[in-house]
């Protein structure tokens, strides 16, 4: 991964500690990136508007921490390490390589004092790093209009917040591109659903999600 001066400098003083096995260096060593190629899940659902998801782990242990960090303490670098296990497990899942072609990336809008307060948006940074990894098309089709979070609020509250919360700005879709929106965490799929139903609204035949986390109930 090709750092910043300032995370280099940073790196000197501060090195990184592997989330696995604790050696210094890189916040995923070279060894346990490799022995991680493990991570990956995909569903399938019949009933949904997004017919297929995939992501990393149930939200537990190291990648945990992983993401958290990502998100709420501007690591940034985390989101190469991320990016990676996630395309590793991608590039060798059948349904995406036979799609591989058809697909358009749709990150999750970052509420923009969020981006303030961390410095960066995640979303939109691992949907970069996503893209170089998978050589797959992104695109800006969603817009967010409501300032409300998410964290910490009910199932019911999720609901009626999402519902509301997103506007789509983009053209007519096509019938022939399968649209993958791109989310850090699905909880209630609360969020992955509304933007879906968007995307289908103006003319998406075929949704899928990609998330790094699956929150337990």
């Amino acid at each position: 991964m090709k750092k910043s001066i300032y995370e280099i400098i940073l790196n000197s003083f501060a090195p990184d500690e592997c989330y696995f096995c604790q050696k210094l260096g890189d916040p995923i060593c070279e060894k346990c990136l490799e022995s991680r190629c493990n991570f990956g899940n995909s569903l399938s659902r019949s009933n949904s508007v997004i017919s297929k998801e995939f992501y990393l782990s149930k939200r537990s242990g190291e990648l945990q921490k992983i993401v958290d960090e990502f998100k709420f303490q501007s690591k940034r670098q985390n989101a190469y390490y991320l990016a990676k296990l996630l395309s590793d497990f991608l590039l060798s899942n059948s349904e995406f390589i036979k799609n591989h072609e058809k697909l358009v990336l749709i990150p999750v809008p970052t509420l923009s004092n969020h981006i303030r307060e961390r410095g960066l948006d995640h979303t939109e940074l691992l949907a970069r790093q996503l893209t170089k990894n998978l050589k797959i098309e992104k695109s800006a089709l969603i817009k967010r209009m409501a300032k409300t979070t998410q964290r910490g609020k009910n199932f019911k509250t999720r609901q009626i917040q999402a519902k509301n919360s997103y506007e789509f700005i983009g053209e007519k879709l096509s019938k022939n591109k399968i649209y993958v929106i791109l989310d850090d965490i699905r909880t209630t799929g609360a969020t992955l659903n509304s933007i879906a139903n968007l995307l289908h609204q103006n003319g998406a035949k075929e949704i899928w999600a990609f998330y790094l986390l699956q929150q337990e109930k």
